[in-house]
Order: structure tokens, then C-alpha cells, then sequence
């Protein structure tokens, strides 16, 4: 399967800090794009950044060893290497 990393990450703050002030802390507020909370019960949220893909797995990094998240991880497109041969034997 291959995988091309997205703009978009899941991250969950920790106990007391909101997205916002996460971004606030490293210095990349100025990076977001949309804000959305994907999971209420485990106050994980789905972040678009407006910055280039190839990018997206240092922020990441930065955002998670700021130790106010408890993860930050980047969406990913992903296909399957027979994904052709799936499509030519189905149609």
C-alpha cells in the first residue's frame, strides 16, 4: 500500500490547552486553515493547515515534542498497489 501524506492532522491537546493555543505555543497559528472536532469523547480534533504537503510531518513533529499534545499525527492518501488490477477485474 502506498501512502502521500495530506494537510490535514489529528491532534489532541492535553487536559487544559485548546487547539488554538497549541498552535500559539510553537508559533504556527498563522498555519491554520479549519479547525473541526472529529471525536468530542476523546478531544481529538481535525486540523487543515495551509502549508505545503511535503511539510506536514515536520509540523507534526514540532507540535508533538512541544509536549502540550498528546499526539499529533498527519492524514494520509492511501492506495493499494493492485488497486488497477482490482479495477480491471471488476469492471
Amino acid at each position: 500500500m502506498m501512502q502521500y501524506p495530506r494537510n490535514e492532522i489529528f491532534i489532541r491537546p492535553k487536559a487544559g490547552f485548546t487547539p488554538q493555543q497549541v498552535f500559539e505555543q510553537v508559533g504556527m497559528s498563522e498555519e491554520i486553515a479549519s479547525i473541526e472536532l472529529f471525536n468530542e469523547y476523546h478531544n481529538i480534533y481535525f486540523i487543515t493547515l495551509d502549508v505545503s504537503v511535503g511539510g506536514i510531518l515536520r509540523r507534526c513533529r514540532r507540535l508533538y515534542e512541544s509536549r502540550i499534545c498528546e499526539f499529533a499525527d498527519p492524514n494520509f492518501f492511501r492506495f493499494r498497489d493492485n488497486f488497477f488490477q482490482i479495477q480491471r477485474y471488476t469492471n
